[in-house]
Formats: structure tokens, C-alpha cells, sequence
């Protein structure tokens, strides 16, 4: 796995921008997937935003578990950071701040993380 390497966007095929309170913004992208050593596939996960910048190789046995594994990791990062536990950072959409959900698949096991009143659970 890659953690800190100067990397370019081009690659991104998915992207989540997180608002920061009072100003600012966090940045996730995920890589389509690609094959791995071995027979797997992985994905190249970029976060910006939080204290230091974030490029991570999630991998799964197929392109589908890939793209799953580095939104599920994209979550922990967010989710664990300080900002998140802060308060000050939401997802945002047409204006609308949702405090809470950051609306990324979190590992059951993880779920301690999200404030109940703002965890929205929805069928992976």
C-alpha cells in the first residue's frame, strides 16, 4: 500500500467533496479498478483535507470489492478523524449541510464512530 506519495487525480472516477466548518473542504477519490499482483484488483483511494494527505491501495478479489474495500476505507479515515469529531465536517448538498451521516458504507464494527441521531442506515 502507498501512503503519502505525491499523486495526480486523473484517474478518479468517483469523488465525494466533505464541507469543513467554518470554511474548507475534504476530498475523496477512488481510482477505477485495476489488476493487482497476485490475481486481485485494487483501487487507488486519495483523501485531502484532513491533517495529512491520504493515498491508499484498497484491493479485493474483483473490481467490485475494490471500488467497496476504498469506499469502506475512505469512511474509516473520515470518520475517525478529528474534524469529523469535531463537529466540523458534514456532507453538503444543493446547500443543505446534513450533520452526521457522511453517507460512506462503514464497517459494522465501526459504527460507534457516527453519532446515533445522524447515522442513516441504508442496505449495502
Amino acid at each position: 500500500m502507498t501512503q503519502g506519495a505525491k499523486d495526480d487525480w486523473h484517474q478518479v472516477i468517483a469523488e465525494r467533496r466533505l464541507a469543513v466548518l467554518p470554511e474548507g473542504e475534504v476530498r475523496i477519490g477512488i481510482e477505477a479498478p485495476v489488476p493487482a499482483p497476485g490475481g486481485d484488483w485494487q483501487c487507488r483511494l486519495h483523501i485531502t483535507g484532513l491533517s495529512a494527505e491520504i493515498i491508499r491501495d484498497a484491493v479485493g478479489v474483483d473490481g467490485i470489492q475494490a471500488i467497496w474495500a476504498a469506499m469502506s476505507m475512505a469512511a474509516s479515515y473520515v470518520y475517525a478523524s478529528d474534524l469529523y469529531r469535531a463537529g466540523h465536517l458534514i456532507f453538503s448538498r444543493d446547500s443543505e449541510p446534513v450533520k452526521g451521516s457522511l453517507f460512506l458504507p462503514l464497517q459494522e464494527s465501526l459504527t460507534d464512530l457516527v453519532p446515533v441521531e445522524g447515522f442513516r442506515r441504508y442496505a449495502y
